[in-house]
């Protein structure tokens, strides 16, 4: 299917006709249609979608955080605002539906809506050759699913800001599943077994009447686990939307955060500590100079007199009369007490002291003194010398240390003067730092939340093969009639050969999709060598990726950036696999990439991602590099516009 134009009258913001002509599958098959916010981009995504799919393309449920808003109530809001809604709009979509566009006719399709008395009133109309095609028409919703289901479009046509969705583990399991299925047919074959089990349940039935009664307690608690299931389903899609939004809002304080230097104010406690930290330092290193100050440095200081007194002692042992010796030690302290006088910075008092302390030791045993103990004396002098010196030199580490511990202190309380003021900024502060907790609390509870589905799933799943246990005993032991038991008979073998067609086509497919994605994630992907192929689990469908050793890669160790690679390779492959030849539709298709993987997708991804590629931009995706870089690609170019005066769009030939 190819699409040639797009028609909007009086939709959405886009008063009156605006149109938009797509480039044609060639080298340059890229359309570029660029729009602020809030411009109208979407609604030209979404005309597309209503255009071909009407109440089918379930926009009105997705519209909807509760999923509560009616088809009827999604047209009626479409309707511009500046028209009566008596007035309507409508969508028209030109399209060709064979390869080969230069012979084939074009279909026009137009679907318009307008209200009423009654309600709202759609029409849709299907030309061929200019002439209304009136089976065409009637029979819309199920020629085109035939192409195109409802189902699979939304593999082509998506919201680029799912890709973040998408890239989580759980979500990309649940991408296959859908994917897959809906490629196989699994939703026909699933509707083809309910309708068999319904018809097989109405047998048994009939056979025993009373087989409801007997099953229903089993059949409650279905139910009752279903509903739990849609309510647990539920939380986390709201979960997910206000995770969505916090990161939102985050990003808005971020960016002011950083505008405003608050950056630096993280760091102020960090700066905080390392003050305190080297303060103790310095404190404990001055103790310690104290300490030798007082206790060692004045003996230091009187090192020379310490010798001569040395000297003074060695001479008085000379000396046999006992009281010259001790007239040898007067004169010796004299002498001691004299020089001391003129070493003013030594601390006196604490000097005098230990002399006198020595003197009385000495005094007390001045009879028994001999050689002998004078040179104990003299060694335990030499020690005190060799103490002495020990404290010096730590005495100059220390002093080194203060040294350069003040100079740190010094640029700390630079850095901490530099810092932005606090106060005025601390409501800032506040709102990131509650922003930041709810977003862990959010992701605390969708883990929880995700916990509780998969148990709930589980118990589902056991109640559903006690169900089917209990009824198949029933079966066993049903008095039926020869027909009714044939009718039975054919019924289980017929579910045996869907069961087996379905798990068989699968497989195959699974086995095609996994050579297929491994091959445009690794073309994606800037780290050649990270994976070498891909493994698709045949019943969860839990998605491995291997390395070159066969080792097993789980996709949590893979960066945020690359399981998006990785949600957009599966989609590509979705694509490439589904041989539908429709154009890929991507709205806002790099809001949340980082900007490593952004040319990886513009230059190897969009020109390649279908036969035609339209891509709905804001002003902040593909710009300038990225926009170059597309260009070889671009054939159509497009703008949106919003008059601010009326708050009304138009659509502009160019782009920003």
């Amino acid at each position: 299917m190819i699409l040639k134009q797009v028609s909007l009258h009086n939709y959405g913001l886009f008063q009156g006709e605006h149109a938009i002509k797509f480039a044609q599958p060639s080298i340059q098959r890229v359309t570029l249609v660029g729009g602020l916010n809030g411009s109208g981009k979407t609604t030209i995504f979404e005309a597309i979608q209503i255009c071909l799919f009407g109440a089918q393309s379930n926009l009105h449920k997705e519209s909807s955080s509760s999923g509560s808003k009616s088809y009827n109530q999604f047209l009626l809001s479409k309707i511009n605002r500046d028209v009566t809604p008596g007035e309507g709009s409508a969508v028209e979509l030109v399209i060709n539906l064979s390869d080969d566009v230069d012979i084939a006719d074009d279909l026009v399709v137009t679907r318009s809506w307008k209200k009423t008395s009654s309600g709202i009133k759609e029409i849709l109309e299907v030309y061929k050759n200019g002439i209304i095609d009136t089976d065409l028409s009637e029979n819309w919703i199920e020629f085109i699913s035939a192409i195109i289901s409802p189902a699979l479009s939304k593999l082509f046509l998506f919201d680029g800001e799912k890709i973040l969705k998408y890239a989580e583990p759980n979500e990309t399991s649940a991408l296959l599943v859908r994917g897959i299925q809906t490629l196989v047919g699994a939703d026909l074959i699933n509707s083809l077994e309910e309708d068999i089990s319904l018809l097989k349940k109405n047998i048994v039935k009939d056979a025993n009447p009373d087989l409801e009664a007997e099953l229903a307690d089993t059949e409650n608690e279905i139910k009752e686990s279903r509903q739990s299931i849609e309510k647990i389903t539920k939380k986390i899609t709201k979960l997910n939307e206000k995770l969505e939004s916090d990161k939102e809002k985050f990003e808005k304080i971020e960016i002011e955060f950083q505008a405003k230097g608050l950056k630096s104010l993280e760091k102020i406690e960090v700066i905080e500590k390392n003050i305190l930290k080297k303060n103790i330092e310095l404190a404990t290193l001055k103790s310690q100079q104290h300490d030798i100050v007082a206790d060692t440095l004045p003996l230091a200081m009187a090192s020379k007199q310490i010798k001569t007194i040395t000297k003074k002692s060695a001479e008085s042992f000379k000396v046999s009369n006992q009281e010259l010796r001790i007239e040898s030690w007067k004169e010796r302290d004299q002498f001691i007490l004299k020089n001391i006088k003129s070493e003013s910075s030594i601390d006196l008092k604490s000097l005098k002291k230990l002399l006198a302390d020595k003197i009385k030791e000495e005094q007390a045993s001045i009879q028994t003194i001999g050689e002998n103990n004078f040179i104990s004396t003299l060694s335990e002098l030499d020690a005190i010398d060799e103490e002495v010196k020990k404290q010096l030199k730590t005495y100059k580490q220390n002093k080194k240390k203060i040294e350069k511990i003040s100079l740190e202190l010094e640029s700390l309380e630079k850095s901490r003067l530099r810092a932005p003021d606090t106060s005025p900024q601390s409501k800032l502060f506040k709102q990131r730092d509650e922003m930041l907790q709810s977003i862990s609390s959010t992701e605390t509870s969708l883990t929880d939340e995700k916990t509780v589905l998969e148990n709930q799933n589980n118990a589902l799943l056991k109640l559903e093969n006690k169900y089917k246990r209990q009824f198949d005993e029933k079966v066993d032991d049903l008095q039926a009639s020869s027909k009714q038991k044939n009718q039975l008979q054919r019924i289980k073998l017929t579910e045996k050969i869907l069961a087996e067609y379905k798990l068989q086509i699968t497989k195959r497919s699974i086995k095609s999709f996994e050579e297929v994605i491994a091959q445009k994630f690794k073309y994606l992907l800037r780290k050649d060598s990270l994976i070498s192929s891909i493994s698709i689990d045949d019943k969860s469908f839990s998605i491995e990726a291997l390395n070159s050793k066969n080792q097993k890669i789980p996709l949590n160790d893979l960066s945020a950036g690359e399981r998006q690679l990785l949600a957009i390779s599966i989609l590509w492959a979705l694509s490439e696999i589904s041989k539908s030849n429709v154009p890929v539709i991507i709205d806002t298709p790099l809001g949340r990439l980082d900007s490593k993987h952004r040319k990886q997708l513009i230059t190897k991804y969009f020109p390649e991602a279908g036969a035609q590629t339209v891509i709905l931009s804001t002003d902040e995706e593909i710009i300038g590099e990225y926009h170059q870089s597309l260009k070889p690609y671009i054939g159509q170019e497009y703008l949106c516009e919003e008059n601010k005066n009326n708050e009304s769009g138009k659509i502009v030939k160019g782009y920003f």
